[in-house]
């Protein structure tokens, strides 16, 4: 109810504003007007410094979440390929091979399984991608992996290579990575490019790499909903909160998102999630070493949950301060034009005071006063005037004032002038006086 007062109280100050308007001095109107608009950008300001910087500030958060996710990935899997390299350099890995004794030399690097480190599977092949060893032994001896998606970029690269997400050949099936690590021949080094490329290398030591580890990496607390995925250089999921590193492999490189990242941007945008119909803000880091995409991702809603619960009080809090000024102001205007009104209705009466003052005193002009000592005979009670001339009492009266005179004459000196009826026209006055007829006499 009161919110209705309000409103109504403010539309009717506004049908008043032309009185206003009419009434009010010019200045009185800019300078509250000024004031309103002054207001109500410094409401505007101060809104929208809040939503830019509250926005600024979470998309720091998440990119410093991108980055420290990404930091994480990098050195661990840095760390693993450093292991393996100082597995594959080892002078008696390099002389079983060169003897073609690939069960002797699979005992060399056997060590090199480590769940607890991610590494699940080792496995030694020769320069065509044969399988020749792998520990533990799933039977898979003499299977060729030269088609293989990581072996092709592997032959091209000939140097410690991550590959992406893939189904592994032995059973039972699973998804994983795999890091391929040159063995070089311990020889002396050949004088040609051609040399090198068909002859320094002698086999590949290859370390499975289980995708489960990236959940002890990637943990970091992002609040409701919010995740981090890992896309290799293909756009398939490494790593998700909501998939299974034993399901099959989600391909997500149709994702804008994930579009930006695998092409090399860095960065923080909102984005559609299409998989799930979800309005989402990402940071993206690319691992340029191995072509990798690191996504933070939260729900807008979610990202946003502070910024638009203090934007909407904040909205409020300024609603109120901008109708409680603009009744101010309107109560100003509003007693101005009480008090200009009220001053127009006392001038008006004033000016009515005077009229009727100097009606009263021309009536007062025109009226005529008797007034002094009057010298008046003892026995004709003749006034003498101002000119000395004795006058009839009722001349002087008449001429000294607005009196008129009617003649009469009096009980005794009807008796004293006419005895005679004198009693009977007293009798017919008193008849008249009390309503009665006259006594026949």
């Amino acid at each position: 109810m009161q919110i209705k007062e309000l409103f109504s109280r403010c539309l009717n100050s506004f049908q008043m504003l032309s009185k206003y308007q009419s009434i009010a001095r010019p200045g009185v109107i800019f300078y509250l007007v000024t004031l309103l608009v002054t207001l109500v950008l410094l409401m505007f300001l101060i809104l929208r410094n809040y939503y830019n910087g509250s926005t600024t500030q979470q998309y720091r958060i998440l990119e410093s979440e991108a980055k420290l996710a990404a930091t994480v990935v990098d050195e661990n899997m840095d760390l693993l390929i450093r292991i393996g390299m100082a597995y594959s350099t080892r002078p008696l890995l390099n002389s079983y091979i060169n003897e073609n004794s690939w069960a002797e030399a699979i005992m060399i690097v056997r060590d090199l399984l480590d769940k607890e480190i991610g590494i699940d599977r080792i496995i030694l092949y020769d320069t065509n991608g044969i399988l020749k060893a792998d520990f533990p032994d799933l039977n898979v001896i003499g299977g060729d992996r030269s088609s293989w998606q990581w072996f092709k970029e592997f032959k091209i690269l000939r140097k410690p290579h991550l590959s992406g997400i893939y189904q592994r050949g032995a059973k039972p099936q699973q998804n994983v990575l795999s890091i391929a690590l040159p063995i070089m021949s311990s020889d002396p080094k050949p004088t040609s490019s051609t040399e090198i490329t068909n002859a320094h290398m002698i086999g590949i030591l290859q370390l499975h790499i289980d995708p489960s580890l990236f959940s002890k990496w990637a943990s970091i607390d992002l609040g409701e909903d919010g995740k981090i995925l890992i896309v290799d250089q293909y756009g398939k999921i490494i790593h998700h909160p909501q998939i299974k590193s034993a399901d099959s492999i989600a391909d997500y490189s149709d994702i804008e998102i994930v579009k930006r990242v695998l092409s090399g941007e860095n960065g923080t945008a909102p984005y559609f999630n299409t998989k799930i119909q979800r309005q989402e803000l990402a940071s993206f880091q690319r691992l340029n070493q191995y072509g990798w995409g690191i996504i933070v991702s939260q729900p807008s809603s979610e990202a946003f949950k502070i910024r638009n619960s203090t934007m909407i009080t904040l909205t409020i809090i300024c609603s109120i301060i901008f109708f409680g000024v603009i009744i101010l102001i309107f109560n100003i205007l509003h007693t101005f034009y009480i008090q200009q009104k009220t001053s127009e209705e006392i001038r008006q009466k004033n000016n009515d005071l005077q009229k009727m003052n100097i009606s009263l005193n021309e009536a007062f002009e025109n009226i005529k006063t008797l007034k002094g000592m009057l010298p008046i005979c003892s026995f004709c009670k003749k006034i003498r005037n101002d000119t000395g001339y004795w006058q009839q009492i009722e001349s002087y009266v008449r001429d000294h004032s607005d009196a008129e005179f009617s003649h009469g004459i009096c009980p005794s000196c009807l008796r004293e002038h006419y005895p005679e009826m004198a009693d009977d026209i007293l009798n017919r006055v008193k008849s008249n006086d009390s309503g009665e007829k006259p006594s026949a006499t």
